[in-house]
């Protein structure tokens, strides 16, 4: 019988450690491979800019971005290099962003970028012209060598604007 509760004693622990471990994946809000926020992260910031924009006003900007050709280069040099790339895009558009800006991996070829501006004007390609040319024109040092990659970048912009009186009382 000791040997019967022993083995019962096992299968409760390791029946709490798996659902220890779904629920910490559940909570978790960061990429391991980038340090960068995940999708879960992105839902969460997006409501809370949104909200942010709604009672403050301003201008939200949401970019996503994207590596063309990247599969090519991780079928040629391997999963590992492509890991190192990855890392590498991951800390160079953390320099490129501000402080307060949003900056999250998506998946394993796409970041996301949420930014409140004061106003619509300041969301615009050109506001953004620093992380097409770090990420376009300077190569990633990586243990290949010098790599150079193409990424395209998408910018959709939200004005809010209050309601007026008028819309106020209907």
């Amino acid at each position: 019988t000791l040997s019967s509760s022993s083995a019962a004693s096992d299968v409760y622990k390791r029946q709490l450690l798996v659902q220890n471990i779904a629920s910490l994946e559940e909570r978790n809000l960061v990429d391991p491979l980038t340090g960068l926020g995940n999708t879960r992260y992105l839902k969460q910031k997006m409501a809370d800019s949104l909200r942010q924009v709604e009672s403050r006003g301003g201008a939200l900007c949401y970019l996503l971005i994207g590596l063309q050709g990247v599969d090519e280069l991780g079928t040629r040099h391997g999963k590992t290099f492509y890991n190192e790339l990855l890392r590498s895009v991951a800390r160079r558009l953390q320099q490129l962003v501000r402080p307060l800006d949003v900056l999250v991996s998506v998946d394993d070829r796409h970041f996301a970028l949420i930014t409140l501006l004061e106003d619509l004007q300041e969301c615009s390609p050109s506001s953004f012209k620093r992380l097409h040319e770090g990420l376009n024109l300077k190569a990633f040092k990586t243990s290949e060598g010098f790599i150079s990659l193409k990424a395209g970048i998408a910018v959709v912009c939200l004005l809010y604007t209050s309601p007026s009186p008028r819309d106020k009382r209907q």
